[in-house]
């Protein structure tokens, strides 16, 4: 789904959840909470469902994560903003 920048792509995935499907965060400042491979943000709930794409579930997730790379590139994940996930 990335062959653009696969490593790239790993790293942010692994730094998120650890390379976990079920990886799950409930602790985020503003009440949302974060799941699956991607880590993605229950903000994005509606437009899952509208989609008919589950989180939890990994090829949803990643066809999802790449919707959100194309529109914003790897700025929706703190790994990658943070710089977290190039760190060794």
């Amino acid at each position: 789904m990335f062959p653009e920048s696969p490593g790239q792509a790993v790293a942010i995935a692994n730094c998120e959840s650890g390379l976990t499907p079920t990886a799950f965060n409930p602790d985020n400042y503003n009440g949302t909470v974060d799941r699956g491979l991607w880590q993605i943000n229950s903000v994005h709930d509606s437009t899952l469902e509208n989609l008919g794409l589950d989180p939890w579930d990994v090829e949803d997730a990643t066809k999802f994560a790449r919707m959100l790379y194309e529109k914003n590139g790897w700025q929706d994940w703190v790994c990658h903003t943070k710089r977290l996930a190039y760190k060794r």
